[in-house]
């Protein structure tokens, strides 16, 4: 289904009302709303700011954002205070993609003044508004339209965004230097195209994009990442994942519990592709293990009506033409018949297991999704999330508040976090923490 065939190249397409209604939010135009021809046409152009060399190029200013983060962390920490982790990790990855996306800092991590969500009109609000009126509390899919009041809203954020955007995206393309390598993801795009009204709407709508689906999902792992490290505290398995997680950490980037902060671009030097699996095995498990029971992403295609595919099941076939088919990550990533007995149970090691991983079978595993729409952030996500964890590993420790994840004496868990729908999955409650220094 998301795969080229003969038929449809570029996989099925995207259904229209579902990109209308998440149109003010990821743009008409954004890749994720194109089908066809236009979308490969557009794909192709930002393709080379999401390469892997092209994004650990860039470790340096990513690290910087992630050192603002621990620095909030350690300031939570010495006051002991109650927070919503996913609103702090939306901050960091805001201020990375802006970065990384239009070479600007909005300093969504600073203060009031900044882009972030203590902002009242900035570009981080606006887009959580749009997203809580899309599909948050109150919202109801196919009956908005009779909802004159959150159409409203919906319209008066969505030009302010547009209006926001615009101006951003004109600032960066004009502000091209063609004389420097050192370029944004939008310049890389523009680089050759003749500048016109037109060029700068269609990296508007890509900015969108770019901005919501390269903070949201990405803080919605680094929540679940913090949460799992979070039960080591009770849990005497997650103690021994994390024991192996932070003597890696030791092992890769010295002693010191930000070590990494000063020594992870010399990984990053030494690597011909990505920083995975040969410089931190035991940490892309643990980000792999969480990406399997807590995808932040799932994904749906529409079968145009005079085609000819079916669903084949055990029993028999389904046509399935003129219909909107949604493949829901989260079960598949969760199916026994798949992972076997504990597919419910969080084991990082089950990565490490190179039989257990090559028995599984073709497309198990897709948190990025698969085929020639796979998500085209998915290294920078990678990247980020790795810098994060080794990070914070050896630093802090994590405590959830509220929806703690902890066992009965059944050894039942009593109140674990789930996942609710905000035009992506994330923790319900925002993953209420609190959080210590290591070893206090």
């Amino acid at each position: 289904m998301v795969n080229s065939t003969e038929d449809f190249k570029y996989s099925l397409p995207k259904e229209s009302s579902t990109n209308k209604r998440t149109g003010p939010l990821l743009g008409t135009e954004g890749i994720t709303s194109l089908n066809g021809a236009r979308w490969r046409a557009t794909r192709k152009r930002f393709n080379p700011g999401f390469q892997p060399q092209y994004i650990q190029s860039l470790t340096q200013p990513i690290l910087a954002k992630v050192k603002i983060f621990v620095n909030r962390l350690q300031a939570l920490a010495d006051t002991g205070a109650v927070f919503r982790l996913e609103d702090f990790a939306r901050d960091l990855t805001f201020d990375v993609i802006t970065q990384i996306a239009i070479a600007k800092d909005l300093a969504a991590q600073s203060t009031a003044e900044g882009q972030g969500v203590k902002s009242r009109f900035g570009l981080l609000t606006i887009s959580r508004h749009l997203s809580k009126f899309i599909y948050g509390k109150g919202a109801t899919m196919g009956l908005d339209f009779f909802d004159l009041s959150r159409r409203a809203k919906v319209l008066f954020l969505e030009y302010v965004y547009d209006y926001n955007l615009t101006v951003i995206v004109e600032d960066c393309i004009n502000s091209l230097d063609t004389s420097t390598a050192t370029r944004s993801i939008i310049q890389l795009a523009a680089s050759d195209v003749p500048y016109s009204r037109r060029l700068v709407r269609n990296c508007m709508h890509q900015l969108k994009t770019f901005l919501f689906a390269g903070q949201d999902t990405t803080a919605t792992l680094i929540s679940w990442l913090c949460y799992e490290m979070s039960k080591a505290a009770h849990e005497p398995r997650h103690a021994v994942f994390l024991k192996k997680l932070r003597d890696e950490h030791d092992d890769t980037f010295g002693p010191g519990s930000f070590s990494s902060l000063e020594n992870f671009s010399d990984l990053v030097t030494t690597a011909s592709d990505s920083v995975t699996t040969s410089q931190l095995p035991y940490t892309t498990a643990f980000l792999k293990e969480a990406l399997r029971l807590h995808p932040p992403a799932a994904t749906g295609r529409y079968v145009p009506e005079d085609a000819t595919l079916k669903l084949s099941l055990p029993a028999h076939d389904i046509d399935i033409a003129g219909l909107q088919i949604y493949v829901n990550h989260y079960l598949i990533h969760r199916n026994p018949k798949i992972w076997g007995p504990d597919a419910h149970v969080f084991n990082p090691e089950r990565w490490l297991d190179e039989g257990y991983v090559a028995n599984l079978p073709p497309g198990a595993y897709r948190p990025f999704e698969r085929g020639p729409r796979n998500c085209i952030g998915q290294e920078l996500a990678m990247l980020e999330a790795l810098m994060v964890v080794s990070a914070v590993a050896r630093g802090f420790e994590f405590e959830k508040v509220g929806l703690t994840g902890r066992l009965n004496a059944d050894g039942v868990v009593e109140r674990e976090v789930w996942s609710n729908l905000a035009v992506t999955s994330v923790p319900v409650d925002g993953m209420v923490m609190r959080v210590r220094t290591a070893g206090t």
